[in-house]
């Protein structure tokens, strides 16, 4: 498989039962198929020397660069935050659901990983946001579950935030 960004042929690698491809030679960008970074985000997972050496990449991304094209089923990826670290940008291919990481993006995602408390706060305030709802109410799941009518609006809402999402992946 080839670098999404610098074309370079990258190299299976194995950080600690998680297998990626690193583009070595290259610009050290990471590819991770589907599942697999969600196994070494955090500071606990993962090990090895391909894993510190990857952690110890410096930092490089251009935010000019054009969207990039997946390697593996050649759709366009999408930029997007990271859920659990919110100042990384990530590629993601919505075709086969793999991550491509710029150099030193995983160190950044291991060192400012939220917690799944800060996660869920983070996705029950986007979701009131998005609803119009106060927060307070994603956090009582016992009314929630009472509440077929709010779930109805709640998917509506997340469609449409998708089909926003989508036209201005598009548009830009």
């Amino acid at each position: 498989m080839n670098c999404p960004v610098c074309s370079k042929v990258m190299v299976q690698t194995d950080f600690g039962g998680v297998n990626a491809q690193v583009c070595a030679n290259g610009c050290k960008g990471i590819w991770f198929e589907h599942g697999a970074l969600e196994k070494v985000d955090e500071n606990n997972e993962g090990m090895g020397k391909a894993l510190e050496e990857a952690l110890n990449s410096p930092r490089i991304n251009d935010a000019d660069r054009a969207s990039l094209k997946c390697p593996a089923c050649h759709m366009p990826m999408h930029q997007h935050k990271y859920f659990k670290a919110q100042e990384v940008n990530i590629d993601e291919c919505y075709g086969c659901a793999a991550f491509f990481l710029d150099s030193g993006e995983l160190s950044v995602i291991r060192r400012k990983a939220m917690t799944d408390a800060e996660v869920e706060a983070y996705t029950n305030r986007l979701v009131g946001d998005i609803t119009g709802r106060p927060n307070e109410v994603f956090l009582d799941e016992q009314k929630i579950a009472q509440d077929d009518i709010f779930f109805s609006r709640r998917l509506s809402a997340i469609n449409k935030l998708g089909e926003i999402l989508d036209i201005h992946y598009w548009n830009s």
